[in-house]
């Protein structure tokens, strides 16, 4: 199927930033993008993890161009707290772990057998990031850090969509047609053509706007009206995300300096907390199998402790993704694609790693049997890999003083089991090389130690006698390391 017209329907992120991609990437094809005048966004803010830097330099798109027009801030971690049930704390930094050498991870926890040392010194003392976000700090370069590489941000998505359609999008020669999907006609090769009018409440349809396309991007959210209208299957990721609902709202303040996400456990979930230049976005995740609507929202309220007058709106979802998201000349973007909680802020992670595969896959100019299975196996284990990724949060979760956190560590998906397949990998022979930074920073924080006091007796039977000796001693250096840092982040903050 040779590619030259491409239609998007849907606006919103995902669509305008379909069309972003698709436009920078093919600027001599057809774009098209059908953003009904009445279609509701979610707009509950955004927060982003450090891998949507690549899309948007792709784009050519710079810091200074975007971020004061969509109220958006800079952000380095993510700040799980109270996940002991004993307000402790752990963050999710990013960048990548400064190890002077591989045995720093293994002296470490040596270390941490012999001491009491608090599980949230683990991503301190090796990522700057998490040092810089634990004092509301923020530098552009330092040892193992680069802002423009490893920061993400926190921002209006809302005005994000418009910024992207109105100075990125429409500049470039992509078209926009304001109405409303009615009708949908498929063939054995998909979609051959969409039905499409103005919407004006109580007054009928006045003329078919009948569009032909190569290439059809589904942007409607969970609606998913393309996928849908093609039979597409949906793949349910079952009891491993038992979180199906969340109330949210935005605060009135702002707190620019707060460079991380937060994420606070509650009886029967967790709480959002996502600050932009302007406001706060917030929001209450949680289990219908254990609360209803109203207690969990007067738990939400009583967290807030808050006097004003605040609107709330109720979330609702269904955890998994389309089995296939490139299913005849259908491919499905963003929400329509799939969902997974947004415990690990991966609601456009998956959207702009859509577009970068699509992209790639279109480069010939065709999308046949070929681009499409590329296109499927690649986002589909995507998808899989980060719904593992999020469930392993409740399995190594050490809070259990009610009924939802006692039952957190049985999650598990169907296929993948990351909190097994972690533990595993880094009790191997050698377990010098973490698995995963970013595994690491989950488990750690929540408590595990990849060594044991066999492995201590095992050191001083047949390999270095001094280990704990060494470990001590490793970690002293580790945090005088730390106040070097520290010093370094606060003489140059920016």
């Amino acid at each position: 199927m040779k590619v030259d017209k491409i239609t998007i329907i849907g606006g919103g992120s995902a669509g305008w930033m379909s069309a972003a991609s698709l436009i920078n990437a093919f600027p001599d094809k057809e774009i098209i993008v059908v953003e009904s005048p009445d279609f509701p966004t979610i707009g509950v803010g955004e927060s982003t993890l450090q891998y949507i830097r690549p899309w948007m330099y792709s784009l050519g798109i710079k810091d200074e161009d975007w971020m004061d027009a969509c109220n958006a801030t800079h952000k380095i971690s993510i700040r799980f707290e109270n996940w002991d049930g004993k307000g402790g704390h752990f963050h999710y930094p990013f960048g990548m772990p400064q190890y002077a050498d591989d045995t720093d991870f293994d002296y470490y926890n040596f270390s941490r057998l012999a001491e009491d040392v608090p599980d949230n010194e683990w991503a301190e003392v090796f990522f700057p990031a998490a040092l810089m976000a634990e004092n509301n700090l923020l530098v552009e370069r330092m040892e193992g850090w680069d802002l423009k590489q490893n920061s993400a941000y926190h921002f209006d998505a809302v005005k994000f969509a418009q910024w992207l359609k109105n100075e990125y999008c429409l500049p470039r020669g992509v078209k926009i047609i304001s109405q409303t999907v009615y009708a949908i006609d498929t063939n054995n090769q998909g979609i051959e053509r969409i039905h499409c009018d103005v919407a004006s409440p109580g007054v009928p349809f006045r003329a078919d706007n009948a569009l032909t396309s190569d290439l059809w991007i589904d942007c409607t959210g969970f609606k998913a009206l393309l996928m849908n209208a093609i039979g597409s299957k949906f793949r349910d990721y079952g009891g491993g995300l038992v979180n199906d609902s969340a109330w949210v709202t935005q605060l009135p303040e702002s707190y620019p300096n707060q460079y991380h996400t937060n994420c606070t456990t509650l009886n029967n979930g967790w709480v959002w907390n996502t600050p932009t230049a302007n406001r706060t976005g917030t929001g209450y995740v949680f289990s219908s199998r254990y609360v209803d609507n109203d207690q969990a929202l007067e738990e939400f309220k009583e967290h807030l402790n808050r006097d004003d007058e605040l609107q709330f709106r109720l979330l609702t979802w269904k955890h998994g993704r389309q089995e296939r998201m490139a299913k005849q000349n259908v491919v499905a973007i963003g929400l329509a694609a799939g969902f997974i909680e947004p415990l690990e802020s991966g609601g456009l992670l998956t959207t702009h790693e859509s577009l970068n595969t699509l992209v790639k896959c279109l480069q010939r100019g065709v999308f046949n049997g070929g681009e499409k299975a590329a296109f499927n196996y690649a986002m589909g284990n995507r998808f899989d890999d980060f719904a593992d990724f999020v469930v392993m949060h409740y399995q190594y979760a050490t809070r259990d003083d009610t009924p939802y956190w006692k039952d957190a560590h049985l999650h598990k998906l169907k296929n993948n089991n990351a909190a097994d397949e972690f533990y595993t990998s880094t009790h191997k022979e050698s377990r010098v090389i973490p698995f995963n930074a970013h595994y690491n920073a989950i488990a750690f924080g929540q408590g595990l130690n990849t060594v044991s006091n066999y492995d201590v007796k095992f050191e001083e039977l047949f390999g270095n006698p001094g280990m704990l000796e060494d470990g001590k001693k490793f970690r002293e250096w580790i945090l005088k390391r730390q106040e070097g840092w520290l010093k370094y982040i606060k003489e140059n903050a920016i």
